[in-house]
């Protein structure tokens, strides 16, 4: 699969392709910009499915057990790359606010 095609189904479901986010900044296939929106990506499914937990719509099995990085890692990874991301004062709930 070419770079492009590969990086294009990547971000559609960054949890399908890796095994955590520390495997996305270790993957040579993608230049930093591409990690990092993989990452927010990954950041933004993690938030998807916190509030639809809280609204009682609960994900299924599959979604979950590829979701089993945390909003912490993920964040993590977004501020070892440099993407602006204090660790220190981020918010790991559902509303975001980094």
């Amino acid at each position: 699969m070419p770079e492009h095609d590969l990086f294009a189904e990547a971000v559609h479901d960054p949890a399908l392709f890796f095994a955590s986010p520390c495997a996305v900044l270790t993957d040579d296939r993608f230049d930093k910009s591409q990690k990092i929106q993989l990452l927010k990506q990954w950041e933004y499914d993690l938030r998807e499915l916190m509030v639809a937990e809280e609204e009682g719509m609960a994900p299924r099995a599959e979604v979950l057990a590829r979701h089993q990085a945390t909003l912490d890692e993920v964040l993590h990874c977004l501020h070892k790359l440099g993407a602006g991301v204090n660790v220190e004062n981020a918010q790991t709930n559902k509303f975001g606010g980094v």
